[in-house]
């Protein structure tokens, strides 16, 4: 999974013990998705990415597959445009949400845009069951820069 996902050297994706949980990650570790990567999360986390997560406190596990995707694009449109991409310019675009809960869950969170701004133009489709897949990535350096899991964010 390494190279598929071109890891950079210092990271690694940690394999889950029967224990595991999600919002408990092992020591130097955060917990994302597997399909987080299909919605084009990467690794070095980009600084505008790291700058919006400790906004709004939120650790990455905490959002939605979609707002991942709606994140990644918005990044993505400013460097093929040339343009300066900063966590302000994102957060004129998009507004932070809880996530709707069919079941009782919290803590998870979208990005969404605000009226009028479009900045992913085709959507993957949802995927289901994806809050039981969920792995750990290992950083050498620790994730001391990103926020921890947190039930009660001031949004």
């Amino acid at each position: 999974m390494e190279e598929k996902y071109l890891l950079p050297a210092g990271y690694k994706f940690v394999i889950l013990d029967l224990d595991a949980t999600i919002n408990k990650p092992p020591p130097w570790c955060i917990s994302i998705y597997r399909d987080a990567l299909f919605y084009d999360l990467r690794f070095l986390l980009h600084m505008i990415i790291v700058e919006i997560l400790n906004k709004y406190r939120l650790a990455p596990v905490q959002h939605m597959l979609t707002s991942w995707h709606n994140v990644c694009s918005f990044i993505a449109t400013y460097e093929v445009c040339g343009l300066s991409c900063t966590s302000r310019a994102f957060r004129l675009v998009h507004k932070v949400q809880k996530a709707p809960s069919e079941t009782g869950e919290t803590g998870w969170y979208n990005f969404n845009n605000w009226k009028g701004f479009i900045t992913a133009i085709k959507k993957k489709s949802k995927l289901k069951n994806w809050k039981y897949d969920f792995l750990f990535v290992h950083h050498a350096m620790g994730w001391a820069d990103l926020p921890d899991w947190n039930d009660d964010k001031p949004i």
